[in-house]
């Protein structure tokens, strides 16, 4: 703070402070229990980080009619003027120094794999059962006693499994994209 300024302070935010003995945490908010910004008693403060404070109003926002329909008013009109940016080169970065930060903050946890029995790392341990695409393929074929051929993905030698009568020549879709590319490149 320079030599002037004053530091503005909220009464709910001390009051929570006075009654838990303890600093608010940097970044989070003191939510009104009730909706009423004057009721600043201790039993009616509570302290949420960003994400959940957000969270919270967003879903009593969409309670309303009136708010649904203005939302997807607005939604509307910015959509066309998005895409455009987001086709942009400051678009472009911004996504991708949005992914680089996701990325780099996500947790990574250890499960093992409902097919090969092997331990793997994974950052979505909620929906993640297999520690591969060839695990996952080999569990399916034999569980649902689909007709499949074991194939060797021309991008990566790896071996896959695929629908008998499928045309897919690569293992993933990321694979099949570098095949592309590197024979657009080689045309």
């Amino acid at each position: 703070m320079t030599k002037g300024e004053v530091e503005t302070r909220r009464l709910h935010r001390d009051v929570w402070e006075h009654y838990n003995k303890q600093a608010v945490p940097p970044g989070y908010y003191v939510h009104h229990i009730d909706h009423e910004p004057y009721n600043n008693d201790p039993s009616n403060l509570m302290v949420m980080s960003p994400s959940e404070h957000s969270a919270y109003h967003s879903q009593e926002s969409f309670k309303s009619d009136d708010y649904r329909r203005k939302n997807k008013e607005q939604l509307d009109r910015v959509r066309p003027l998005l895409s455009g940016w987001h086709k942009s080169e400051e678009g472009l970065t911004a996504s991708k120094k949005g992914a680089e930060v996701s990325w780099a903050t996500r947790e990574w946890t250890e499960k093992v794999c409902e097919e090969c029995k092997e331990v793997f790392r994974t950052p979505f341990p909620e929906r993640t059962t297999y520690c591969s695409q060839l695990c996952r393929q080999r569990c399916y074929a034999r569980t649902k006693r689909y007709h499949t051929d074991e194939r060797v993905c021309p991008y990566c030698n790896q071996p896959f499994i695929a629908w008998k009568y499928s045309g897919a020549k690569c293992c993933s879709r990321e694979c099949a994209n570098k095949l592309r590319v590197k024979s657009d490149e080689a045309a």
